[in-house]
């Protein structure tokens, strides 16, 4: 098995998929943020962008879930049958643009919250809530996947 090391780079998400470890292996892609680790479930069709975290009980403390889109833009998320909180982390050019710590996995059908990006992205990471906190990620820091 090969192992590549790939920034993120906007203009190919396909550099994501295209060397995706095979999907009953337990090998995940890892992304770095300064020194933390965090090993990666990819959504990058529409079905699993649309389910995204929902429906799952937990996360571990070093997991998380990357969105892979074919283009930067606004990119609106929401948290329906979330069961825990989790750190949204806005990602553009390999570059942190933004975070939204701590998001509530309550959600009112009726009225439902909406979250955003401060800039357009092309890459959103859900990890669990406190994990940006923790591992000091912030504004700026440079990402890495390795696949």
């Amino acid at each position: 098995m090969h192992s590549f090391n790939t920034e993120i780079a906007p203009s190919s998400p396909e550099s994501f998929i295209a060397s995706q470890t095979p999907p009953h292996s337990p090998l995940l892609p890892i992304l770095e943020i300064g020194n933390a680790k965090i090993f990666m479930e990819l959504a990058t069709s529409s079905a699993a962008i649309q389910k995204g975290l929902s429906g799952r009980l937990a996360l571990a403390q070093n997991q998380g879930m990357l969105f892979v889109f074919a283009n930067p833009d606004y990119y609106r998320f929401w948290m329906p049958d979330m069961h825990f909180p989790i750190d949204i982390i806005w990602i553009k050019d390999h570059t942190v643009v933004g975070i939204t710590p701590n998001v509530s996995p309550q959600f009112d059908p009726r009225n439902p919250r909406f979250y955003l990006p401060p800039e357009p992205v092309q890459y959103v990471l859900e990890v669990h809530a406190g994990f940006s906190q923790k591992n000091n990620i912030k504004k700026g820091d440079h990402v890495r996947l390795h696949l």
